[in-house]
């Protein structure tokens, strides 16, 4: 509910301002000692709060891949609630040929403890400084042939607020509007961190870049890995990712194409706006992040999408924990049916699953008691459907885009995102399975089956992923059109 504080122990970040400086100290355990090529490090979770266990081995330490386990494992955040998340809409039948094999035990891509960064200071960053924004290096195939350009002549169905229509491509995924196609892409393993390591995500920032040159045809392209020197403007500390989220958006204009991806840490911090449904903001953590802060979700619409003009695109994935809602959109796409119907919410957020919880905690003594537990339950009820509607109208006065805007996010807020192994090499689950799937479809796929497709791979394959990616929008549209960028 809106302005309640985040509980004390059960996500990323506990209840604490959003302020700048050091973060408070906290007890993280020593970090497993051994070499970890071929095996996993001993149970436990790396780089979780307080409770969840000890930290990854030290810089410089190996991170090849290791051997199948089980099912998700260490969680660098909050452990996913209990309950059953495989509810909503079957994907269709034969689409997306044999899963593969996932050779690691997933690692949750949450905060690793509970610390509240600042958001980014405000003022006009500008362009990033100097540096090779180009596609990456290496022959990776030719480009999709380039079309005409192509006029705006309509919208698609939804009240007008469809894909302007443009020029297709070669790439059925493609649309050539004639515009700049720029992207930002940003790969964090917290190399340079004591705590909460991860392993796949610089590979994701590499493989996403090299497939949306090769597949969409971008090139002017800033890649943001913490590999990189730390003096560089690539090297992806809070300040460097403001800068390129300028410089991503900046004059943009109709017929422009936009592409942002994240993989790294997600948290949460207290919401004092009480416009979020769970009372907390989502946020993404640089670098940096134990000196400067996190970067939080209202920053995020603002510096990213809150100013694009009608007629421009811009696709966002967030492969990281608590994404649900990372750029506040104010459209959600919901399944009615089949194996993912409800997907979009947890367990404890449907009607039942409230009044379960609530019916627990409450004595019953005969009749009279009977039906003030029912008079309490319906008085409850009606309290949250209308504060609810309430914030919704809200989020979409606010928060509606002129631009067309889609993103894929690696889970629920209330979800992690795991950090795995796929053909012997360490990547995010959600970022494989994006590519994954485009791959399994060369031809025209719709936003809602592209959506499907991902949870088929992460829910159907040889492992059995609890993460669901969620399909969030600027605008009402109708996701039965093709996936394009």
């Amino acid at each position: 509910m809106g302005g309640m504080p985040p509980p004390s122990s059960g996500f990323d970040s506990t209840a604490m301002s959003v302020g700048t400086g050091a973060p408070p100290g906290g007890n993280y355990g020593a970090p497993p000692g051994g070499n970890y090529m071929g095996a996993g490090p001993p149970g436990g979770g790396y780089g979780a709060p307080g409770p969840y266990g000890a930290a990854p081995p030290s810089p410089g330490g190996n991170y090849g891949a290791v051997s199948m386990g089980g099912p998700p494992g260490g969680n660098y955040g909050a452990p996913p609630p209990s309950g059953n998340y495989m509810g909503g809409a079957p994907p269709p039948a034969s689409n997306y040929g044999a899963q593969p094999q996932m050779q690691t035990p997933p690692n949750p891509y949450g905060a690793p403890s509970g610390y509240m960064g600042a958001p980014p200071p405000s003022g006009n960053y500008g362009p990033p400084p100097g540096g090779n924004y180009g596609a990456p290096g290496g022959n990776y195939g030719a480009a999709p042939p380039a079309g005409p350009p192509g006029g705006y002549m309509g919208g698609q169905p939804g009240g007008g607020y469809g894909a302007p229509v443009a020029a297709r491509t070669g790439n059925a995924h493609m649309l050539n509007t004639g515009g700049k196609r720029r992207a930002v892409i940003i790969g964090i393993n917290y190399l340079r961190s004591n705590r909460g390591r991860l392993r796949g995500c610089i590979n994701d920032a590499n493989n996403i870049s090299r497939f949306i040159s090769e597949h969409f045809g971008f090139r002017d392209i800033r890649l943001m890995t913490d590999d990189s020197p730390p003096n560089s403007p690539n090297h992806p500390t809070k300040q460097n990712m403001i800068n390129a989220m300028n410089w991503l958006v900046a004059d943009a204009q109709p017929g422009d194409s936009f592409f942002f991806h994240f993989s790294g840490h997600g948290g949460q911090s207290e919401d004092k706006t009480h416009m979020e449904d769970d009372g907390l903001n989502e946020t993404i953590l640089p670098a940096d992040w134990e000196s400067v802060g996190m970067i939080v979700d209202d920053d995020l619409h603002n510096m990213l999408v809150r100013n694009l003009p009608e007629g421009s695109r811009f696709t966002a994935i967030f492969d990281s924990c608590h994404s649900g809602t990372a750029l506040d959109l104010p459209y959600l796409y919901k399944v009615q049916s089949g194996q993912f119907k409800n997907a979009h919410k947890a367990e404890e957020d449907r009607f039942w699953g409230r009044h379960k919880a609530k019916a627990k905690k409450t004595k019953v003594s005969g009749i009279g008691g009977a039906a003030k537990m029912f008079s309490s339950h319906v008085t409850g009820e009606v309290s949250h459907q209308v504060k609810k509607k309430v914030r919704k109208g809200i989020m979409e006065q606010r928060n509606t885009t002129k631009a067309i805007v889609v993103m894929f996010s690696g889970c629920r807020d209330d979800q992690t995102s795991a950090d795995a192994t796929m053909a012997n090499q360490a990547t995010g689950a959600m970022s494989y399975s994006f590519m994954e799937t485009l791959k399994r479809n060369q031809g025209n796929i719709s936003y809602a089956d592209l959506l499907a497709g991902m949870r088929d791979v992460l829910h159907n394959g040889a492992k059995k992923f609890t993460q669901l990616p969620q399909l969030s929008y600027g605008r009402p549209m109708d996701m039965s059109q093709s996936f394009t960028m």
